[in-house]
């Protein structure tokens, strides 16, 4: 029996409503689940495949190159914007996954947890400082700060978390010298816009909102 991987794919998406899974996960599934469909795909391909983990590699493959033709046909079938892309399946609007997920309604990490756009800032900071990028994140509360531009004002002023990163981290202390006397740039500051969910519907929104932001952002060190 021929192994239809539309329809496999397919099977594996509505059986989870709140997993989304990389190509691989879905790949990996299809071969432990179909062996025989599998063994056949493999022994039908000559020598192009001659592994289970040229197999496997082959699926995840197909899955990614087809994924715009079986959207086409199935409007229910999602992909994120981040890679490793995943997929899941929903019959829910662009619009409606957005506001779900900002609502707390929308389980984005598997397993039917739900995460609140807030629950990332700690992550983020964490992942900032720990994994040896050299950048000191904090909060900015756009509640607590002045608006002058109507209701959603401070949504295009402020960026969710500010970094500062000091540039003459390893610096040996002539260079900094150096540097202070020359009047060079010794530090870099980031903005950050977190977003739960990016699609098709705010993916363009969410983008100009952080270049927003960040043209906002200046930092003088003397």
């Amino acid at each position: 029996m021929a192994l239809n991987l539309r329809t496999r794919v397919i099977e594996r998406l509505q059986s989870l409503p709140d997993t989304q899974q990389t190509a691989r996960e879905l790949a990996l599934w299809i071969f432990e689940q179909f062996p025989v469909e599998c063994a056949e795909k493999k022994a039908n391909s000559g020598s192009y495949i001659q592994t289970d983990a040229d197999l496997l590699q082959q699926l995840v493959a197909e899955i990614g190159g087809q994924r715009t033709q079986w959207q086409k046909k199935h409007p229910e079938l999602k992909t994120t914007e981040s890679r490793p892309r995943r997929y899941y399946w929903t019959e829910m609007a662009a619009e409606a996954e957005v506001e779900a997920a900002e609502g707390g309604a929308l389980p984005i990490s598997g397993g039917g947890k739900s995460l609140n756009e807030h629950a990332l800032y700690p992550l983020l900071a964490q992942f900032l400082s720990v994994e040896k990028l050299g950048v000191r994140a904090m909060r900015i509360d756009e509640k607590r700060s002045a608006n002058r531009a109507g209701s959603g004002g401070n949504e295009w002023l402020h960026p969710d978390l500010v970094g500062l990163e000091d540039l003459t981290a390893d610096w040996a202390r002539g260079l900094r010298e150096c540097v202070s006397v020359i009047g060079a740039v010794r530090a870099r500051l980031w903005s950050f816009e977190v977003k739960l969910l990016l699609n098709r519907s705010n993916a363009r929104k969410s983008y100009f909102q952080a270049v927003s932001n960040s043209r906002r952002v200046r930092i003088v060190v003397v």
